[in-house]
């Protein structure tokens, strides 16, 4: 009859609390100490008794990049609010809409003339104004969604210390 033998896996983290990995069977290296378990995240940083979560540009990046997608609702002079969702394909087809607002109201176009179909999946006529107004607003909003997430990673304006942990909290973004 064969015995099973059990290999006990240890984790290590270098002298500055960098994750080393875990290592079953062979030594630990050298200069290295032994720690509870992995981290959650492969770049967190082990304090000598637990481990502090790392926030990265990359993760920064990611919640910019959500919250544009999702998109805001633009309030419209005299008319009402419009859901704009964000996607790289919305901004092109509002740069486009633009383009043709600015053409008709420089031809003196005044009235509901353009049809748009809102991040809630509701059509819209909006006259050439409300479109520019519309979509210089959402452009804006893009804008300052992106002014945060600089900051943020720069620790500048709000962001000093650097990236909050909490990071993802609606209270930091527009």
């Amino acid at each position: 009859m064969t015995e099973k033998m059990t290999v006990q896996t240890k984790y290590a983290v270098d002298a500055v609390g960098n994750y080393l990995g875990g290592f079953a069977g062979v030594p630990l290296p050298d200069g290295s100490t032994e720690v509870s378990g992995p981290p959650n995240q492969g770049h967190d940083i082990w304090d000598g008794s637990k481990w502090d979560a790392v926030i990265t540009s990359e993760m920064v990046n990611g919640e910019r990049g959500r919250r544009i997608e999702a998109g805001t609702t633009i309030a419209v002079t005299d008319y009402s609010d419009v859901p704009m969702t964000g996607r790289a394909s919305d901004q092109s087809v509002y740069l486009a809409m633009l383009l043709r607002a600015q053409g008709a109201k420089a031809l003196g176009v005044t009235t509901a003339i353009h049809s748009y179909r809102d991040g809630a999946n509701t059509m819209h006529t909006l006259t050439p104004d409300q479109v520019i107004e519309m979509v210089s607003k959402a452009m804006a909003w893009f804008e300052a969604v992106m002014k945060v997430s600089w900051a943020m990673k720069d620790g500048s304006g709000d962001f000093t210390g650097g990236i909050p942990a909490d990071y993802s909290d609606d209270k930091h973004w527009p």
